[in-house]
């Protein structure tokens, strides 16, 4: 089975996705990500059906070819979206990932989950 979803806006980069509280409260989501996170899940639900078994993705980053994001800082909001989605019960579901970046400067993410051969 095999599900295509375009359209998701970039991700904030993981090296911003929580924050250390000054209290000493642990770590906490940032705005941005809880934010990204909610409408990203939101487009996922609708769109994708859920994987109850291991699950291969691929996924196109449209950043353009001036390389000013890593794609590895990408991949693992769309796995926690992936996740709040329940299209995967947990990213350790996940096999495979292959990440391409494409010179089209959208600011999106296109991405397609398949489930893996029995």
């Amino acid at each position: 089975m095999r599900d295509t979803l375009s359209g998701i806006p970039l991700p904030p980069s993981a090296n911003n996705l929580f924050y250390n509280r000054s209290d000493g409260g642990g770590r906490h989501k940032t705005r941005d990500y809880a934010a990204w996170r909610k409408g990203a899940a939101t487009l996922m639900a609708a769109t994708l059906d859920p994987r109850p078994a291991a699950t291969s993705l691929w996924v196109f980053i449209e950043v353009g070819a001036g390389r000013g994001r890593d794609i590895d800082n990408v991949v693992k909001p769309l796995l926690d979206a992936l996740q709040v989605a329940r299209i995967v019960p947990d990213d350790r579901w996940v096999d495979r990932i292959n990440v391409v970046r494409s010179a089209a400067h959208h600011g999106q993410v296109t991405i397609t989950v398949t489930t893996a051969e029995a």
